[in-house]
């Protein structure tokens, strides 16, 4: 190995004779000269001063904090040192009171928390600013037997429905405004398109939906109409109420025996 690594050698004190022969500890010991211990106050030190940076995301900055444990020496509490450094250092102060009020909070809820939080704050913004983009992207004014149908989609909400439109979206309505909605990666309900039509039929809606299809190429070549039992049944309850349901019922209620 040459004279100098001799001398060094020779500098190394050993537990026993024979443990100078071993190959594993006079390797250790080289490590050990060579490389310098770290100086784990200072590295605990600036793993506790860490702290989410303007303009960073949330992942960056947990991978950072993973790093610097690697020389803090946390043992079996290293998770715990982690979660804390989250819960204080983020940058979105509500989610950090939000954390901190979970009682057994495990460090696999704080990441999931802080992530879901980033990426719903991230959604609402793009949102905003695509609020001045809603366009119509179909239109037929109502005449005289003509009903109105007006089709409404951002460009944003046409990006989620090839994100999330693929296999399942779901039909709402509150009077005559309707909403195509998909289930996002957080099972939220995520509006791709609304409708306003003056009639509500299965002809008109028929029409809004090929207008909507036609804007849209993807959606839904071939699909398959699935019914909700809730309204399936809400329907037939009113139905039967109904005077001319032609349901026999007993006009008369039997009365009650007094006991």
């Amino acid at each position: 190995m040459g004279p100098e690594a001799d001398n060094i050698f020779k500098s190394f004190t050993f537990d026993a004779e024979a443990d100078k022969k071993e190959f594993d500890i006079v390797l250790a010991k080289y490590d050990g000269y060579f490389y310098p211990k770290r100086n784990v106050i200072h590295e605990c030190t600036c793993f506790y001063q860490r702290v989410q940076r303007p303009g960073e995301k949330a992942e960056m900055f947990i991978r950072a904090l993973y790093e610097m444990t690697e020389h803090c020496e946390f043992g079996t509490t290293r998770e715990e040192h982690i979660r804390d450094r989250i819960v204080v250092g983020i940058l979105d102060k509500e989610v950090s009171r939000k954390l901190q009020l979970m009682a057994d909070l495990t460090l696999a809820q704080t990441i999931q928390t802080v992530r879901q939080s980033e990426e719903v704050a991230l959604q609402v913004h793009q949102q905003g600013e695509a609020c001045a983009s809603v366009q119509e992207i179909h239109r037929k004014p109502l005449g005289k037997d003509q009903p109105l149908i007006i089709v409404l989609q951002s460009a944003y909400q046409q990006s989620k429905l090839e994100q999330y439109g693929k296999s399942v979206v779901f039909l709402d309505a509150t009077y005559s405004v309707y909403a195509l909605v998909a289930r996002d990666s957080h099972g939220h309900g995520f509006p791709l398109s609304y409708m306003i039509l003056s009639t509500e039929n299965t002809a008109v809606l028929q029409k809004a939906l090929a207008a909507f299809s036609k804007a849209n190429p993807s959606f839904c070549p071939r699909s398959s109409v699935l019914l909700c039992w809730f309204h399936v049944t809400q329907a037939v309850h009113r139905w039967i109420t109904k005077r001319d349901s032609e349901i026999s019922r007993p006009h008369n209620k039997p009365e009650r025996p007094w006991h």
